[in-house]
């Protein structure tokens, strides 16, 4: 369940699952499984039992962009169950999502054996980081034990083996600034940012080429999520341009702030010159407003309800 945007070829008229189906019945190793999912770029979860070795696989990507959920029982000899949706029960176990902290493999033929459940967690590793494999799952271990039951071992592989984590670290400190620009007040620069001092800031190089990176990687990936969709080639032959009954196959949550409106203008970029871009407009009303009282500006009890309201008769195009 998910979408494929790099890493394994995927043609126009293929289908993702299909692609990734003939891909795992090629893995003979465990090596091979993490290779394949390392080089995957998009949203993804799976569920794969691989007959050969009575083993089932499972995980979700990096971000956890697809659903995926467990139930584990109390009991040693109860079932262990997989699904990507479910219902809230009023009584039971509930359903738990699966950690997004790397994929799972079962040993269907040893838990037969021992008559117990042990989960064998293949975790994210950066691929620049120094730490040890023990250490980060020891780390990954503790989070994900507290949610268990006694009886579920979870355990890392014989040879250590991890998958490659599709980011860097994030980075959590601030470097210095290495100088002002020029005319820039910095005690009203929060409230109004001027043309001359955005042409100061990107007079540095260093500066004007991270700007540039990061325009250039959001374009990417804008393209690739607009034109990975499917279009109906006969409707394309049957639709007149400068009619309003084209479809859009793109639609852009619009609030009209700066990261919508570029959103919007990186996708009316690639998306077909014929085709139209829906914008949706969004809205936050608040129903319940707490009374202010005197100067302050303290709020309480606040519900705040999203809307999306389609612009009729709008076209991006």
């Amino acid at each position: 369940n998910g979408e494929i945007f790099n890493g394994v070829h995927v043609g126009d008229l293929e289908n993702d699952t299909e692609v990734m189906f003939h891909h795992l019945a090629l893995c003979s190793s465990e090596a091979d499984f993490l290779s394949l999912f390392s080089s995957l770029r998009g949203p993804w979860s799976f569920i794969y039992y691989q007959a050969s070795r009575h083993s089932l696989w499972f995980g979700r990507d990096y971000f956890g962009r697809r659903s995926l959920l467990w139930q584990f029982s109390n009991e040693v000899d109860s079932a262990f169950c997989l699904t990507s949706v479910s219902v809230y029960s009023e009584s039971g176990n509930q359903w738990q999502e699966v950690p997004a902290s790397g994929i799972f493999k079962i040993d269907l033929k040893a838990c037969a054996t021992t008559k117990s459940l042990s989960l064998t967690l293949f975790p994210w590793k950066y691929s620049c980081t120094e730490k040890a494999v023990e250490e980060i799952f020891s780390n990954v271990l503790d989070q994900i034990s507290k949610d268990l039951p006694n009886h579920i071992r979870l355990v890392m592989s014989e040879a250590k083996l991890c998958l490659r984590a599709p980011v860097i670290p994030l980075n959590k400190t601030i470097s210095e600034a290495s100088g002002e620009c020029p005319g820039t007040n910095t005690s009203n620069i929060i409230h109004m940012v001027s043309v001359e001092t955005l042409q100061g800031f990107l007079a540095e190089e260093h500066k004007k080429k991270l700007v540039h990176q990061f325009t250039n990687v959001l374009n990417e990936a804008v393209k690739r999520r607009v034109l990975s969709l499917f279009r109906d080639e006969d409707q394309k032959t049957r639709e007149v341009p400068g009619m309003p009954n084209r479809k859009a196959h793109v639609a852009v949550l619009f609030s009209g702030g700066i990261d919508s409106m570029v959103i919007a203008a990186l996708a009316d970029k690639h998306v077909p010159l014929e085709e139209p871009i829906d914008l949706l407009n969004v809205a936050f009303m608040i129903k319940e407003q707490a009374k202010q009282k005197g100067t302050t500006k303290k709020c309480t009890n606040q519900e705040v309800q999203l809307d999306l309201l389609p612009c009729q008769g709008l076209d991006a195009k």
